[in-house]
């Protein structure tokens, strides 16, 4: 096992110091997983074995690449930005108590991530169901089973899993996947901000409010994979930008790989392609960019997408005639296109999207944004909306289209998908795609210290409180049993034991 993260690791890096961009390790050794995994399991040959070998050969084709091509090792210039941070923070104490809660609440939910298995009921039946036949059947091929979505839906997720399972023999981890992609699209995100010259308090702000909204933060700690795509549509925009920065065409591959692999994990990568689109092309026409860039750009999109997306499509069209499912399945899950029901959706997605459920569970299948929802981001919505049709600015302009996709993007799934109150997840990408104009509610005023102070409350109470395992519920636990317990003899009872 560490012996495969070694080799794996270090290639990763070897290719992030020729980029000379730290930023896309998560992105590198995600599509190297993919891609070893993908290979293997065309010859039923996805086993300990193989993959050391495979990753071995990689290792030393790295090391042979960076030699000839005398690339030197790459660390990142941090002491510039970590002054820059601990000057606003001196300038902000309010700032500085919402970055220490965040701290706080990422250093609980490592921890969780790190020890404990797979607890959500529809992640085990589900994500964790597939991992087990991939790993027992050495490769990815369709399996006997009467739960259709554990065989129709992209897998790429569930590949990540079964290469760390195959070694480990448990699910304890799973959970990190989706804390270290918070990390990144948190990170993408300021990025984003300090490339368009934001000033590091909004941009810090910004990031820091929107890890308190409720369908981010009770994702950190999870199985699912809804946080994963957001960071990797976030990390592909980023890197859409950063391809006119330095005119390097090999960054607007690595965007492009990015949608790929997330097109791979989640169907909810589908329905988000127009608002995704919609966001690059707006940033080509108002900061009057290089239009031919786009036929770079989708000549780039389709080699990635037939290499780390279409595994399972095309798996899916040999055995039901249809790249995504069955006729009877998607008309099952599809919404008849009338009015009544798509307000009926609309309806209820608003009230869950603004955290307000009177019968239903709190958990994260229904969480939409808390209280934030109706304090700052329909505000922002509604106000960046507003600014985009009064002001000429080109910033202005892309934040206001960026909410736009939110609006778009909530009529194409009200419209489109049945209800189910864990709809409510597919707007994790959403939001993150249309949290920029966060930045306008950074003022020097009793308004923005009262958002401040509760997001505070909001990151502490979801560390504490989460409905599915908490720190709380972790001390409450035997510890004399702990480890007999967590290592998935008992799943059952210990989720029983801990969850609060």
């Amino acid at each position: 096992m560490f012996l495969i993260l070694f080799l794996n690791l270090t290639t990763t890096y070897l290719i992030c110091s020729y980029f000379k961009n730290l930023f896309i390790s998560f992105l590198i050794l995600f599509a190297l997983i993919i891609l070893n995994s993908e290979i293997l399991s065309l010859f039923s040959a996805f086993n300990e074995k193989n993959i050391l070998i495979l990753s071995f050969l990689e290792f030393i084709f790295a090391i042979l690449f960076a030699l000839i091509k005398k690339i030197k090792p790459y660390f990142p210039q941090l002491k510039f930005e970590f002054n820059k941070i601990k000057n606003s923070l001196k300038l902000d104490k309010t700032l500085l108590l919402l970055l220490l809660a965040f701290c706080f609440m990422m250093f609980c939910y490592f921890i969780l991530a790190s020890v404990t298995p797979v607890l959500e009921p529809d992640a085990r039946m589900y994500h964790f169901e597939r991992v087990i036949h991939y790993v027992k059947q050495n490769s990815f091929r369709h399996f006997d089973t009467n739960v259709l979505r554990s065989i129709l839906m992209p897998f790429n997720s569930e590949i990540f899993y079964s290469y760390f399972y195959i070694f480990k023999k448990n699910d304890v981890g799973f959970n990190l996947l989706s804390y270290f992609s918070s990390i990144y699209l948190f990170s993408g995100v300021y990025l984003i901000l300090k490339e368009f010259k934001i000033s590091t308090r909004k941009s810090l702000f910004t990031v820091l409010i929107l890890s308190a909204f409720g369908m981010i933060n009770s994702q950190i700690n999870s199985a699912q994979t809804d946080i994963l795509i957001a960071n990797l549509f976030i990390t592909s925009i980023y890197l859409f930008i950063l391809h006119f920065k330095n005119k390097k065409n090999s960054f607007l591959y690595l965007s492009t790989l990015s949608y790929a692999l997330a097109l791979g994990t989640k169907t909810t990568a589908i329905i988000g392609f127009l608002g995704y689109f919609i966001i690059i092309f707006s940033y080509l026409i108002i900061y009057n960019k290089d239009k031919k860039t786009l036929i770079k750009y989708f000549a780039f999109l389709f080699i990635n997408i037939i290499i780390f997306a279409s595994y399972n499509y095309i798996q899916n069209f040999i055995h039901f005639n249809n790249f995504l499912a069955p006729k009877t399945f998607v008309e099952e899950h599809s919404l008849d296109f009338g009015f009544r029901e798509i307000l009926y959706n609309a309806f209820h997605l608003t009230f869950d999207f603004l955290g307000i459920r009177i019968k239903e569970k709190y958990d994260e299948r229904v969480i939409g944004c808390s209280a934030l929802g109706i304090m700052v981001f329909l505000p922002m919505l509604f106000y960046s909306i507003k600014l985009l049709f009064e002001k000429k600015a080109k910033l202005v302009k892309f934040i206001g289209i960026c909410s736009l996709v939110f609006i778009l993007n909530f009529i194409l799934v009200s419209s489109t998908i049945v209800y189910y109150p864990y709809t409510m997840r597919f707007f994790t990408l959403y939001c993150a795609l249309s949290c920029f104009g966060l930045i306008y509610f950074y003022q020097k005023n009793l308004y923005k210290n009262i958002i401040t102070l509760s997001a505070c409350v909001i990151l502490l109470f979801f560390t504490f409180n989460s409905s599915r395992f908490t720190l709380i519920s972790l001390l409450k636990a035997d510890i004399k049993n702990l480890k007999e317990e967590i290592y998935f003899k008992k799943p059952l009872r210990f989720a029983r034991k801990t969850v609060l």
